[in-house]
């Protein structure tokens, strides 16, 4: 018998997953996550590709998501990031959060190509 815990990590391992599936067809890679169960299922996640990333932190407590992006010319690069305005709701729960990251994360990635011209 798995318990709540156990069963609340899988399903977001389960999410994430799906969600670097459905990106990984665009070039866009995870670059970096973690999940903390004993902070109200707060976590992390860092998406991109090797010049461009996004950074996603989910505060469970609150109920608050903060998303910022950078810009990493090269991998010598100290990583500077900056907030960007959130346009995703956060009252969702489940895997909706992560479909809204997908649509947001492929809409900002085109919209970072056809201002640079950069498909890295």
């Amino acid at each position: 018998m798995i318990n709540k815990d156990a069963n609340s990590f899988l399903e977001h391992a389960r999410q994430v997953h799906s969600l670097a599936e459905k990106l990984s067809e665009d070039g866009i890679a995870i670059y970096e996550h973690s999940y903390d169960m004993l902070s109200f299922g707060s976590w992390l996640l860092i998406l991109g590709k090797r010049k461009y990333r996004v950074r996603f932190i989910w505060d469970g407590k609150d109920g608050i998501l903060i998303t910022a992006k950078a810009l990493i010319p090269d991998s010598g690069t100290i990583i500077k990031w900056e907030e960007m305005p959130n346009e995703i709701e956060t009252d969702q729960t489940g895997g909706d959060i992560f479909k809204s990251i997908e649509a947001f994360i492929k809409k900002n990635f085109e919209a970072q190509q056809q201002n640079r011209g950069d498909r890295e």
